[in-house]
Order: structure tokens, then sequence, then C-alpha cells
């Protein structure tokens, strides 16, 4: 498929953005804060490697030629950057609640 416009199987950005937002909100709530720095440990290592290769593969993609993959791998590589954001914020405003209690 060459255009950009999602499939009706293919959910946008924004619909993303908003499921993840919403999954986080509900992640945090049920392991509770205690819990939440080793949930978000198990989290962010496997997207860090996510990112990083989706990262050498995008330099492989440009070196090759192969531009008509980079687009698609920056869309890969921006997703895992925007959920890693997500679980970092979940985790400070998780140690601004226990340093409330």
């Amino acid at each position: 498929m060459t255009s950009d416009e999602p499939t009706a199987t293919e959910p946008d950005a924004a619909t993303l953005g908003g499921d993840l937002k919403a999954e986080a909100s509900a992640l945090a709530h049920a392991v509770g804060a205690q819990n939440l720095s080793s949930v978000s440990h198990e989290l962010r290592t496997p997207l860090n490697a996510i990112i990083g290769y989706s990262e050498l593969l995008i330099d492989q993609a440009a070196d090759r030629g192969r531009g008509d993959m980079i687009a698609d791998l920056e869309k890969i590589r921006d997703a895992g950057r925007h959920l890693l954001s997500v679980i970092e914020r979940m985790l400070e405003r998780a140690e601004d609640t226990s340093d409330q209690d």
C-alpha cells in the first residue's frame, strides 16, 4: 500500500496515542505505586532495544538506498519513543504521589 492514510484495520497515530495513555493510566492504577518502578523497568528495557534497533535499521536503510523503508522505520522508532515517554511520566506521577503520602 503506498498511501499514508490508515486502512480500516490500521488505526491512526492519534487513536494509538489515546489508547496508550488510557492503558498507561489503567496500568498505573492496577499495579500501584510500589510495583510501578519494577513494571516500568520491565517495559523500558525492551522499548529502548526497539528504539535502538529501529535507529540502526534506519541508518542501514539510508546507507543501502532503501528510502522506501525509512518512513515506516521512523514510525516504529517514534511510537517507541512516545510509549517510553508515557511510561516515564507515569513513573514520575507515581513517585510524586508516593512522596505526598
